[in-house]
């Protein structure tokens, strides 16, 4: 049985704002402006209920030809992961793509998502802190739609 979850959009496909999920406002925040030629090729989240080796809500690649709402909920199928770390420490981006898109239904393991597409997703993360001071990301690679389940089951929050 495939692994849906809920993703809150951050950032909409196109956008250069960086905006993050704010628990004591209720509300998006804009973080930063990206500082060089980058922007978001794809729409950008969270996965709610999860807690990532960062301190934060797993992060969540949205892939999609659709530009979704910032601030809405979707219900996303996991695909995959991309390894990554930064300032912070691990900080995987785990591939996803909505399970009621149905130009998505061929999506079900990483490998699905063209080779093309995936370079354009692991160039934007090797690149879009490259300007800023203190910054850095180290990207590694895709993993399976079976190492992302586990991460993503092993990070929800119990209370």
């Amino acid at each position: 049985m495939e692994l849906v979850v809920p993703v809150r959009v951050e950032i909409q496909k196109g956008s250069v704002a960086k905006y993050e999920w704010s628990e004591d406002l209720q509300s998006l925040v804009l973080d930063r402006m990206l500082h060089g030629s980058e922007h978001y090729r794809f729409n950008y989240g969270e996965i709610m209920g999860t807690l990532g080796g960062d301190g934060d809500a797993l992060d969540a690649v949205i892939y999609t030809e659709h530009k979704l709402v910032p601030a809405s909920v979707v219900y996303c199928r996991v695909v995959g992961l991309l390894e990554t770390e930064d300032e912070k420490g691990r900080d995987e981006k785990i591939i996803v793509v909505p399970a009621k898109d149905p130009d998505m239904d061929y999506a079900v393991d990483i490998s699905d998502i063209s080779g093309g597409s995936r370079t354009k997703i692991k160039s934007f993360f090797e690149n879009y802190k490259k300007h800023e001071k203190g910054k850095f990301v180290r990207v590694g690679e895709f993993q399976s739609k079976t190492v992302a389940e586990a991460l993503v089951k092993s990070s929800f929050i119990t209370s």
